[in-house]
């Protein structure tokens, strides 16, 4: 919205950006903040990249800028995608699972037979059935400042309509 602009369509367009930042612990702070220290401009329709794609691509950089580190990303819904699929493995990436999620069991061994080999198990069921049907254990955490006891299940398994064959860990909290 913007009230200056001409006309009767009070709307203003400005730039989309997507950020890469470090949480870090500052001394004089009593939270965490998170220091920009890379960037990039979504352009419309332009057919160049996706946020999904230039973040993945932000994310790499700052992987080979800091080799032997960790990089956790977290993100919401909107940062999943086949674009993601052979992350480094320094990196792993958090975000939130779609609700209609189709989730699979881990591929079985190899049989030993000839052909191709099962790149995933067994459809599991709905993450409404999963959250009924797995087993919850209490956990202590500190979000939003408080510590709290919340109830988590555990489930490895493959997303494979995001990541492919590669393994994710689904945390189901209530």
């Amino acid at each position: 919205h913007d009230g200056s602009a001409q006309g009767d369509k009070k709307i203003g367009y400005g730039n989309n950006w997507v950020i890469a930042a470090i949480v870090v612990r500052l001394p004089f702070l009593d939270r965490p903040v998170a220091l920009p220290v890379g960037f990039a401009l979504v352009v419309k329709n332009s057919g160049d990249s996706s946020r999904l794609a230039l973040a993945r691509r932000l994310v790499e950089a700052l992987a080979v800028a800091l080799p032997g580190r960790r990089i956790d990303v977290v993100a919401d819904s909107a940062y999943a995608g086949k674009v993601l699929r052979g992350l480094p493995d320094s990196v792993t990436w958090t975000t939130r699972l779609r609700s209609n999620a189709s989730l699979y069991e881990l591929a079985p061994r190899r049989t030993g037979k000839r052909g191709r080999p099962r790149l995933k198990g067994a459809k599991l069921p709905t993450l409404a059935k999963l959250a009924t049907n797995t087993k919850f254990t209490p956990v202590t955490v500190t979000r939003y400042g408080t510590t709290t006891t919340v109830s988590v299940a555990v489930i490895r398994c493959l997303w494979y309509g995001v990541f492919g064959p590669q393994a994710v860990q689904v945390v189901l909290v209530r």
